[in-house]
């Protein structure tokens, strides 16, 4: 995603690492990779837990990133590489590793890991997590930012190919016009079917956009992309 205003660029990305395989060296030397072709100012990661070794290997980050961490018990967090020279301020994160904010200048920017499933208790975690949590972490944010990670959840049916109506989420939509939030991709690409997930299940296969970013206040999307990395396929 990049943005730009009458004074700044910048470019911030959403990158679920599929925290069940661990982050091993391949795995975190393509993190790297990504930041640097892409040349990323800060990358929000999610299914992520975070230890003092976590990027040793890899010299590019540990010398020009810092690492925002906010490990889940489960260690199914989330954490921001961002540009040692910004200066992140107001850091607020909830206490399960699922939101994760903060400021850069006048801009609000959050990380967001909602747990997964259409079961019951996953849908009903994710409506608390957006009706109480997610609001009660925002009261204090700048009046233009960013908001976006792994939802697990939509609010447009057609972001999902397969029973799209078990995925959606009252809150979030309700949340979304509340703050006026825009759907960063959907503004450029009003039309477009595009997929972050790709799944076979019971041999059926689907595709889902659940992974998104939202921009409010004045802030203008100029570039907004889909792109894989070697372990997401």
């Amino acid at each position: 995603m990049d943005n730009t205003d009458s004074s700044c660029l910048y470019i911030c990305a959403f990158l679920n690492i599929k925290g069940q395989t661990g982050l091993k060296s391949d795995k975190s030397e393509q993190i790297e990779n990504f930041v640097k072709k892409y040349k990323v100012d800060t990358l929000h990661l999610q299914e992520i837990n975070i230890s003092e070794d976590s990027f040793s290997n890899c010299d590019f980050l540990m010398s020009n990133y810092n690492i925002l961490p906010n490990n889940s018990v489960n260690k199914y967090g989330t954490a921001t590489l961002i540009r040692s020279d910004f200066c992140p301020t107001n850091l607020r994160c909830d206490t399960m590793g699922k939101v994760q904010i903060y400021d850069l200048g006048n801009i609000s920017f959050a990380n967001i890991y909602f747990p997964s499933g259409t079961d019951g208790n996953s849908r009903a975690a994710r409506e608390e997590l957006c009706s109480q949590v997610l609001p009660n972490l925002l009261i204090n944010s700048k009046d233009d930012g960013y908001i976006g990670g792994d939802f697990n959840c939509i609010t447009d049916k057609k972001d999902a190919t397969h029973n799209p109506e078990q995925k959606m989420s009252r809150s979030l939509e309700r949340l979304k016009n509340n703050q006026n939030w825009k759907d960063s991709y959907r503004t450029l690409h009003p039309s477009k079917l595009e997929y972050s997930r790709v799944y076979i299940q019971r041999q059926i296969s689907g595709a889902s956009r659940i992974d998104r970013c939202y921009h409010f206040g004045g802030l203008i999307p100029m570039h907004a992309q889909y792109v894989l990395i070697a372990f997401q396929t």
